[in-house]
């Protein structure tokens, strides 16, 4: 390359550049440095460049600032995103920076007095081996140049920007990162220590936590967020003897109901045929599993406080399932059962094994191959519902069907999760990150003309049918067992932690997708992956993370508070957009939050050739009494889904309760004793008994105050 400056020439407007400013090392791809590396030494024409003059001294300071620019307001952030990306840069929209903008600082808080506390004590060869294996070696590389400038555990919490510049750390998402880290790993283990009382002391990264709890310890954690909630159930001595018998009672009544569904179901009847058609139209095929009681388990500690199974799953042509919420009248002594009942397309109960998850998922799979479309099967539900367990089951039951029914000869595996919970696409702490290498390397996002977003910015992969699929961030597997392999290992990266409801939650949202396609032979002079041509075919699996009730973070630490406040964020936006598309409504906010960006092609009305739906959701379900008020949370948005209406029930129990209230209201109206009245309305205002009757008493009372007075 030259060393002199030279000129770029943008529609009429010339622009004289220094070589040394373009960054071949952090562009490598950018059209600017590959035409300075084609033309000759010896021509000193300014070279032509197709693009905006207005925004190309925008570009050349992303070349020169290593990726980061601050624009005014005149200058849209999108426009200069998309003439970015058609030059060739790597960038994403955190990067754009509008003047006033508080990014930069907000990017470089990492200085607080938690992190100096903690780090203070540090040496320069314990701040080296922290660094060393934190977030899968990240920052291994930058460890000989802070170890050269004797970066100890101080200087570590100190750290600035401008400082990490100097120090060899050059892109600010890497910056942020390691701001993170070092916040991370301060709070969370002071948070640790204060738990078990070991005050301000510090340890070394090396060094095993002295004072850690058994594992009976987290037993009786478990065992203290379930009786958090049974409590509220039982009352007082209270026992589950009287919930467990009504719902026996229930069971028994409901069992020859039961029967005949499902002989009306084996002949095949005219209503499971009409809710088909409707899902066809809609394209969504809604499904709930409930899995069983887990008593050798994470149920165990909640069934050794006397928790039972509190939910059943209809089969037949009323299939649906009943959640048993069971509870206390008003007075706190009396027991109650509410049983609510929800509607879907298909039942598995627990009794199904894996193969009939797969069967329903089948005809998804085998439109998606024969139309070339893009099928989604998405796994709902709260923590330690099975969603992991359903999807693991079904990805290598899906390597196989692809390559023996349907003779694929390639397949392009693309494995990535989605972490944090911020709203829109300006966000710093919600990331993209690739699943399939240890170092978990962030990828950018890119809004298509659809509005969903596009994984791997302009190196997504396209799924259209005859176009060229980038496979830079993905695998080939040409055989299912690769596949298989593929999906364990991807699947093991994912986040997860021990939230004492689960010993390895997800903390993340997790999609793996799997495209059909063909390998073309590639020029034998160039050395790198053959031109993969995609068929259209696109299967995905989605693993949500599991929505989190108060008795499920009992004991969750500063940061899986915040995670779980990141998750719930995105699942209300998910939810909200469940809604919404039920209730047919114009507008559906898809772009409240990352995660329904990159759904948004779940709610995309399409009409198959195979008059098949081409998204199949999945509502995983605890059946655990204490667990009740998620699974009615999990089922009302999953009926809604379902495009069902909701049915008014009546609770026979609760009439009963109310029957004596009731009665000594009318009572006293027609006697018309006024001290009667109020002792009936005060009776029926303690037991929380409304209506017509305690409305009637309230206006005798009001009719004889007022005779009195006159």
């Amino acid at each position: 390359m030259p060393s002199q400056s030279v000129a770029f020439e943008v529609a009429g407007t010339v622009f004289e550049v220094a070589p040394s400013n373009l960054r071949p090392n952090y562009f490598p791809r950018s059209k600017l440095n590959l035409a300075l590396d084609a033309r000759d030494v010896d021509d000193d024409r300014p070279i032509s460049i197709s693009g905006n003059p207005h925004l190309f001294t925008y570009i050349l300071d992303l070349h020169r600032q290593y990726g980061f620019v601050e624009i005014p307001p005149t200058v849209s952030k999108d426009a200069l995103m998309q003439e970015g990306l058609a030059l060739g840069l790597s960038m994403s929209r955190e990067l754009i920076v509008e003047e006033g903008d508080t990014f930069r600082q907000k990017m470089g808080v990492g200085r607080s007095i938690v992190a100096e506390d903690y780090f203070q004590a540090w040496t320069v060869d314990q701040v080296a081996d922290w660094l060393q294996g934190v977030q899968q070696g990240r920052f291994a590389k930058y460890v000989p140049r802070l170890r050269e400038q004797g970066v100890d555990g101080l200087a570590l919490a100190t750290l600035v920007p401008e400082t990490l510049k100097i120090l060899g750390v050059i892109e600010p998402k890497t910056r942020a990162a390691l701001f993170a880290s070092i916040r991370h790993e301060a709070e969370c283990r002071s948070v640790t220590e204060a738990a078990q009382g070991q005050g301000g002391t510090s340890l070394a990264p090396a060094e095993e936590e002295e004072g850690a709890e058994e594992g009976n310890g987290e037993t009786e954690k478990r065992r203290d967020a379930a009786a958090l909630m049974l409590g509220a159930l039982f009352g007082d001595g209270g026992t589950s003897e009287p919930f467990t018998a009504g719902i026996a009672q229930w069971r028994s009544e409901q069992g020859a109901a039961i029967s005949g569904q499902e002989v009306a179901a084996s002949r095949g009847d005219a209503a499971e045929v009409s809710e088909k058609e409707a899902a066809c139209t809609t394209g969504i095929l809604v499904a709930a599993r409930l899995r069983p009681v887990l008593a050798g388990g994470p149920d165990g500690p909640a069934v050794s406080l006397g928790d039972f199974e509190a939910v059943t799953a209809m089969l037949g042509t009323g299939r649906g399932i009943v959640v048993h919420e069971c509870g206390l009248q008003r007075d706190g002594k009396t027991p109650k059962i509410e049983h609510r009942s929800f509607r879907t397309h298909e039942v598995i109960d627990p009794t199904r094994d894996e193969k009939r998850v797969f069967d329903i998922a089948a005809p998804l799979i085998d439109v998606a191959v024969k139309d070339s479309l893009h099928s989604t099967i998405l796994c709902y539900g709260q923590t330690g519902s099975g969603k992991t367990h359903t999807v693991g089951n079904l990805s290598w039951r899906i390597s196989r069907h692809l390559f023996s029914a349907h003779s694929a000869k390639l397949v392009v595996f693309e494995a990535f999760e989605l972490k944090g919970g911020a709203k829109g696409l300006l966000k710093h702490d919600c990331h993209v990150i690739s699943l399939h290498t240890d170092c978990k390397p962030e990828l950018a996002l890119l809004e298509g003309a659809d509005g969903a977003v596009r994984v791997g910015g302009s190196n997504a992969v396209v799924a259209g049918e005859g176009q060229p699929l980038n496979v830079s961030h993905c695998m080939l597997a040409s055989s299912p067992e690769m596949l298989e392999q593929f999906f364990r290992e991807a699947a093991g990266r994912r986040a997860s932690s021990d939230t004492e409801r689960n010993a390895a939650s997800s903390r993340s949202h997790a999609f793996y997708r799997f495209y059909i396609a063909e390998a073309t032979r590639s020029d034998s002079t160039v050395l790198e992956l053959p031109e993969v041509l995609g068929n259209g075919t696109c299967v995905e699996l989605v693993d949500l993370a599991g929505s989190e009730s108060n008795k499920d973070c009992l004991y969750h630490n500063k940061l899986q508070i915040k995670e779980r406040a990141n998750i719930n964020a995105s699942l209300q936006a998910l939810n909200s957009c469940i809604q919404k598309s039920a209730q047919g409504a114009s507008y559906v906010p898809f772009r409240a939050d990352k995660l329904t960006q990159l759904l948004r092609p779940c709610f995309a009305k399409r009409d198959t050739a195979s008059r098949v739906p081409t998204v199949l959701f999945i509502a995983c379900l605890s059946p655990l009494a204490s667990d009740a008020q998620q699974s009615i949370r999990t089922m009302t948005y999953t009926q809604e889904l379902a495009g069902f209406k909701p049915k008014a029930t009546r609770n026979a129990q609760q009439m009963k309760f109310r029957e004596p209230y009731v009665k000594r209201l009318v009572a006293a109206v027609r006697t018309g004793e006024i001290e009667e009245l109020r002792a009936a309305i005060a009776a029926a205002q303690r037991a929380g008994v409304t209506g017509p009757e305690r409305r009637r008493a309230a206006e005798a009372v009001r009719m004889l105050d007022a005779r009195e007075s006159e």
